[in-house]
Formats: C-alpha cells, sequence, structure tokens
C-alpha cells in the first residue's frame, strides 16, 4: 500500500510531472517497468503522460486516497500541483495522440451514474458508459453570477469546457450559464483530443442550450475552419434560414447539411437539441423527437480535424447563443433505448427553471 501524498506533494516527490512524453511510445513502455520499481504514486501511467500523475478524473487505485474537486473525485487535487504545460483539467498533452481513440477511452472509464442533484439520477449503460466522451451539467457550476472559466467535464475524459474570452467569460446561472451575447467568440473552448474524434463511425450529440431569433452560435462545433475543399466537421448550431426569414437549428456533417423537416419555433426557455449518426444516415432532433433525416454525401470521409471543439459560439469571431444547461458527445452506436433515456433526463432538466 503506497501512503496518500498530501496535496501539492506530487509534484515535488515525482520529476515525472514536468516530463513531456515525445521521446515514443518504446520509451514510455520502459517508464511503465520503472513504474513498479520507484516510488510513483499508483495513479501514474506513463503511456498516458503526466495528466494522470497530476490528477485526472475517475477512481483512484487502492492505496491513493480520492480528493473531490468540482464534484469529481480525482487521483490528486489538480491546479497548482501540475506544471502549466499539463493542466490536469484539459487534455493537451501528446502521449495520447499516439493512442488510439479507444484506447483512450479504455483508459479514462466513465461513472456508471451520474446525478445533477439529489433526486436526477441516471444509470450509463455500457454502451453509453463505453463511448461517452463529454458530459456537461450544471451540477459543478460556480455559485449563481459567478464568471464561469472552467465548466468541468464529467465523462472521465477529462474533456473540460474553458472559456473561449477571458475577458468575457460565460456567467453562472440557474442551472446553466448564459452567453455574452454581444461579445464574439464569448463560449467554450474544449481542446483538441483523440476521445472528441469521431472518424467515420457513428455518434450522438445532446445540448440543453436556449436560442432565440436575432442571436446565433454553435451548440457543438468540431470543424476544420475555412476549408476549400472536403470539409471535416460535426456542427449542430442555431442559425439564419434566409428562406424562411428565421433562425433555426441546422446539422452539418462533414458536406452534408441538415436542417428540420418543419419549422422550429424560437423559445424563451431550454429546448433540447440532438444530433445521431447511425451507419450512412445523420438525424437532427427537437426535445426529444426526430425532426428529420439525410443520408451522408461521403459517408466514407472521417470528420476528424485537428481543431478545437468550440461551445456556444459559431468560431473565434462568432456570436454567441443565449445560454446553455447541458452537452452530451458519446461515439460509437446507440440504441433507441439508451437514447430515449439520456433524452428523458435531459428533459427532467430541461423543466427545472
Amino acid at each position: 500500500m503506497r501512503p496518500h501524498l498530501p496535496e501539492g506533494a506530487l509534484k515535488r516527490a515525482n520529476p515525472w510531472c514536468s516530463f513531456r512524453p515525445s521521446i515514443g511510445m518504446r520509451a514510455l513502455k520502459a517508464l511503465a517497468g520503472l513504474a513498479a520499481l520507484t516510488a510513483l504514486p499508483a495513479c501514474f501511467n506513463p503511456a498516458l503522460s503526466c495528466r494522470l500523475l497530476c490528477g485526472d478524473h475517475g477512481s483512484c487505485p487502492a492505496g491513493l486516497t480520492c480528493q473531490v474537486v468540482s464534484n469529481t473525485p480525482v487521483c490528486v487535487a489538480h491546479g497548482d500541483t501540475c506544471p502549466a504545460s499539463e493542466d490536469a483539467g484539459s487534455n493537451d498533452d501528446t502521449a495520447t495522440d499516439s493512442l488510439s481513440a479507444d484506447a483512450v477511452a479504455e483508459a479514462h472509464p466513465a461513472p456508471t451514474d451520474i446525478c445533477t442533484d439529489q433526486t436526477h439520477c441516471i444509470h450509463l449503460s455500457p454502451a453509453v458508459q463505453s463511448g461517452l466522451v463529454l458530459w456537461l451539467d450544471p451540477s459543478n457550476l460556480p455559485t449563481l453570477k459567478d464568471a464561469v472559466t472552467v465548466w468541468p467535464d464529467r465523462s472521465g475524459q477529462g474533456n473540460d469546457a474553458r472559456a473561449s474570452a477571458m475577458n468575457v467569460p460565460p456567467t453562472s446561472i440557474m442551472n446553466g450559464v448564459a452567453f455574452a451575447k454581444d461579445s464574439f467568440g464569448a463560449g467554450f473552448t474544449v481542446a483538441a483530443h483523440p476521445s472528441l474524434d469521431f472518424g467515420t463511425g457513428d455518434f450522438l450529440v445532446l445540448v440543453l442550450a436556449a436560442a432565440t431569433d436575432g442571436t446565433a452560435g454553435g451548440f457543438y462545433i468540431k470543424t476544420d475552419n475555412n476549408v476549400r475543399t472536403t470539409s471535416h466537421q460535426i456542427v449542430l448550431r442555431w442559425t439564419f434560414d434566409a428562406a424562411l426569414n428565421a433562425y433555426q437549428p441546422q446539422a452539418l456533417v462533414n458536406d452534408t447539411a441538415l436542417a428540420p423537416n418543419a419549422p422550429v419555433a424560437a423559445m424563451a426557455g431550454m429546448t433540447l437539441f440532438g444530433l445521431r449518426r447511425v451507419k450512412n444516415q445523420i438525424e437532427i432532433r427537437v426535445n426529444g423527437s426526430p425532426s428529420g433525416t439525410a443520408a451522408l454525401i461521403a459517408p466514407d470521409t472521417s470528420t476528424d480535424d485537428p481543431n478545437d471543439l468550440l461551445l456556444g459560439q459559431l468560431g473565434d469571431v462568432g456570436p454567441s447563443i443565449d445560454s446553455m444547461r447541458a452537452v452530451i458527445a458519446i461515439r460509437g452506436p446507440i440504441d433507441d433505448s439508451d437514447l430515449s433515456g439520456l433524452e428523458d433526463f435531459l428533459a427532467q432538466l430541461q423543466a427545472e427553471p
């Protein structure tokens, strides 16, 4: 049994925290063998870089006591215990870039149950757990009216959402975050990471957000900006529809665009938007019901790209939507039963004031 390390002691006790894993996976595997001979903490896994050493989401092995940060159990306290280049709350290390996305998901197990409060909980099926890469909800937001510089991810992947513009960060409101609509790029950014690359496979994105006429923005955008040839993108957004002369939801998967079959009226409250890929088809959903489908133009073209994920904004200079309450992203096939369970859970959150 290894003793528990007090907060702030990890970096001093182990020089691995400043180690940049750029020497290749062979050397990293050799270091993994050395871990058994040294006083490295139980959470250390060189194949996943120092992010795990400094602290990561999920349960800790025996011998290392969990600490709770923003309602999330972590192996050790992050923050000042990690170098700036190895922020424990984000996925910006280089070691995971050489791992397959499946290996990353396996190394960061998702929780089996998620609760937003004492009465609203959901049990995640094995399919949801294995594919969950992003889960944002109001349970770990700061005090009302405080700036939200970081919205911690609860998926187990460490894909925290960070304020894109620190001079106009989102603001904590009752059960959600509000964006500065009069300031461009005032949403969230999630650092690019292999867990957020869906390739040519199935996926599901669910977003609980508010958008009104006169406001535009992205609910969920993973896109190769300014492309001039084939696009590589997954986009769910609220944008102006010239034909309807109104703002409407729209989905883009690479070069395939999809809008609802019938106009969606702008609402003052929260709307549950969804985008699901099933094989070569995509489906846009509004408030738990399918609203349109389309066949992918080029189903064998990957959606992967090197850019960060954007939430609430259309781009670095794009306007933001009104507010957001929850975001869920799952890589892999999700059947109708799991989809219904997730949407029912979000509908309970949608009904909150």
